[in-house]
């Protein structure tokens, strides 16, 4: 954290954020036994939709709306091969784990140790569904909107990585900044039957100075990531 409360990092650095939603005074089973609802505008005021399901978003905005600013997701192995934009996670109301938990998730490889922590990041469908003897085709709760059997209880952004940084050189580097922004989104179908994201609500995180070189790059007592005129 800089001097000013202002937290840094580095655009060749990555990070892990983790996000979950929940709805107050709704246990899982009123969750599931409910139809959920949104409003979307239209020419002659506003339509009622329904919401199929719900889903997590992350994105990454500056504060000079002139500038665009986006992120990346790296593969496991570090390398430069594929990177793709984070992905949006359909998911069901969860808890946010501990950070340890959350530590001990990242990058496992033993199968079983992978097992036990699926259950804490995601909800199983079908498992639900075996539980309970139930048959899928004749479930009429929101479960059967999502797109697949594996849910986010806790939606889980790993090997992150800023696609800029915030320029030194820039006359605005002292109020120039990024902010990333969870997002929770309800996903309906418009008149079309396509799928369409609706923004329900979001969050976001302090000020982030990203800077885009190496930290010996940047004098000690400038940790806000101002730099004055140069003598």
């Amino acid at each position: 954290m800089g001097e000013n409360g202002t937290w840094i990092g580095y655009k060749r650095n990555y990070f892990t954020l983790v996000a979950a939603f929940s709805f107050e005074n709704f246990d899982f089973n009123r969750f599931i036994n409910n139809k959920f609802y949104t409003f979307e505008k239209s020419g002659v005021g506003e339509n009622k939709v329904e919401i199929n399901y719900f889903a997590i978003r992350l994105v990454a905005k500056c504060s000079d709306e002139d500038v665009s600013i986006s992120l990346i997701q790296h593969t496991a192995k570090r390398d430069k091969g594929p990177q793709f934009p984070p992905p949006i996670y359909p998911g069901v109301p969860g808890d946010l784990p501990d950070h340890e938990t959350v530590k001990l998730s990242c990058n496992k490889r033993n199968g079983s140790k992978i097992e036990s922590m699926n259950k804490v990041f995601y909800f199983d469908r079908r498992e639900y569904y075996n539980n309970l003897q139930m048959d899928a085709m004749k479930d009429s709760s929101i479960l059967k909107n999502y797109p697949s059997d594996s849910i986010a209880r806790v939606a889980r952004f790993e090997r992150i990585q800023f696609t800029s940084s915030i320029r030194v050189k820039s006359s605005s580097i002292n109020t120039r900044y990024f902010t990333l922004h969870v997002e929770l989104l309800g996903i309906i179908e418009d008149e079309d039957m396509q799928i369409q994201p609706i923004l329900l609500s979001s969050i976001e995180s302090p000020p982030l100075i990203i800077r885009g070189r190496s930290p010996l790059n940047y004098h000690k007592d400038r940790t806000s990531g101002y730099r004055g005129p140069m003598p």
